[in-house]
């Protein structure tokens, strides 16, 4: 699909547009930033990427993010797998806070961001956050659902530090 508008020919975009007709506009473009993820979440669309290491270059997203401008997208998204686990982001965040982007959202698992220092680098001013969170508890039971929810031992601890952080960044904001 290109970039810049969707000119439907049948009904099939309907559905988001109620009974308005013409051109669709692309509002928002979403970047899979990283292959790899830290946790191994046994509902993920991405399935099991431990052991993956492959990412996008920068010079790639901020070209796209470039031609994206160009044609009026006005939101940019950050995924993965993990986009934490991209060496890169905090300069492809940087970048699209600097294009002016009306929205910069980053979607993360939380796990890097338990290190405040990692998270002031990702979590700069125009960088909102969508964080998954599977248990506000700290027990017995909040540790088993959090294991089962993401296959892997020993991270509620490190869940609960990186939404401290996050919400000690935001206030400071």
């Amino acid at each position: 699909m290109p970039v810049k508008e969707v000119e439907s020919k049948d009904d099939k975009f309907r559905a988001f547009t109620g009974d308005k007709q013409g051109p669709i506009k692309i509002v928002g473009a979403g970047f899979n930033t990283s292959e790899a993820c830290s946790l191994a979440c046994p509902g993920c669309y991405k399935g099991n990427s431990e052991g993956k290491s492959g990412y996008i270059l920068p010079q790639i997203v901020i070209r796209m993010m470039e031609r994206l401008k160009e044609n009026g997208v006005s939101e940019v998204y950050f995924l993965g797998a993990e986009p934490t686990e991209n060496p890169a982001l905090p300069e492809i965040l940087k970048k699209a806070v600097e294009m002016d982007f009306k929205f910069v959202l980053l979607i993360s698992n939380g796990d890097k961001l338990a290190s405040e220092a990692y998270a002031r680098q990702v979590l700069v001013p125009g960088v909102s956050l969508l964080m998954h969170r599977h248990t506000l508890g700290s027990d017995a039971l909040a540790q088993k659902i959090r294991e089962e929810s993401v296959g892997k031992p020993g991270t509620l601890e490190r869940n609960h530090q990186a939404w401290k952080n996050a919400e000690m960044i935001f206030k400071e904001k």
